[in-house]
């Protein structure tokens, strides 16, 4: 029988470490967007520019391109101000597939310059992809630093320890 020394080393295929997102910042008002404009009226936005304000009617979106290393399910947050007493749902479309999107409430945060952020799983391809969100409901949609990369986390890679 042979001993532990004898054994040879098992081998494991050379593995890259998953890729650490960048620092950029995807920010609304650099994204394209209509039926909306540029803001600095209510504070605690992250941007000295200010905001996306979306305008009140049914369709009025913004749309980031952002990219990913490799094709998979991403963590994203989004940051925004809801003044308003209630939800207000939005559509999610990821690359286009207006067949697969989903709504996404954007609760109240009690006032218009109060901001809140939350995050959402998307499925991204390698490379360039769009994510916009469009309003699906009337009422006024506030956006500011909404799709920042530096949390742009796969959620299919399993870190070894």
């Amino acid at each position: 029988m042979p001993v532990e020394e004898d054994l040879p080393a098992p081998t494991e295929p050379a593995t890259e470490p998953p890729q650490e997102p960048s620092e950029k910042m995807y920010l609304a008002i650099d994204q394209q967007w209509d039926s909306g404009m540029t803001e600095t009226t209510n504070e605690g936005y992250t941007d000295q520019r200010g905001y996306l304000n979306l305008d009140n009617t049914i369709g009025s979106s913004v749309t980031f391109s952002v990219d990913a290393p490799t094709e998979g399910n991403y963590m994203t947050h989004i940051r925004f101000a809801n003044g308003s007493a209630n939800d207000r749902s939005m559509k999610v479309i990821v690359n286009g597939d207006t067949n697969a999107y989903w709504m996404q409430p954007f609760p109240s945060t009690s006032a218009w310059t109060q901001w809140n952020e939350f995050g959402i799983v998307l499925p991204l391809k390698a490379g360039n992809n769009s994510i916009k969100f469009e309003v699906a409901q009337d009422g006024r949609h506030l956006i500011a630093t909404n799709i920042n990369s530096k949390e742009l986390w796969s959620v299919d890679v399993i870190k070894a320890i």
